[in-house]
């Protein structure tokens, strides 16, 4: 997230779209600061998960204890497999908030 700084909102507009990963062993996204992630709305803003079925093969991968939230889309999985979460939030973060949300055939939300 090397364009985004600490409190900044990333915004994903409306429209469906499929995320994968472009390095083995790594997220989607990786949040590595304090940050919103705000779609278009429930069933406005769709994201199907076409990462690899791996454990750092995620959509969204949090690895830090600044607060996040994720809001306003639907995750849904597709045929690839068997992943270990769509969203995965380590640290000692206190601060992560997930609402308005919709997650459509997918194996864990971590």
């Amino acid at each position: 997230m090397g364009l985004c700084s600490d409190g900044d909102t990333l915004y994903i507009p409306s429209g469906s779209c499929t995320w994968t990963t472009t390095v083995q062993d790594q997220p989607a996204l990786k949040v590595d600061k304090e940050l919103i992630i705000q779609g278009a709305g429930i069933d406005v803003t769709i994201i199907t998960d076409a990462t690899e079925p791996d454990f750092k093969e995620v959509m969204i991968w949090s690895d830090t204890d600044a607060s996040l939230r994720i809001t306003g889309m639907t995750f849904k999985g597709s045929a690839v497999g068997d992943a270990a979460g769509t969203i995965v939030i380590n640290g000692d973060s206190d601060g992560f908030r997930i609402d308005n949300m919709k997650f459509l055939d997918l194996p864990a939300v971590v």
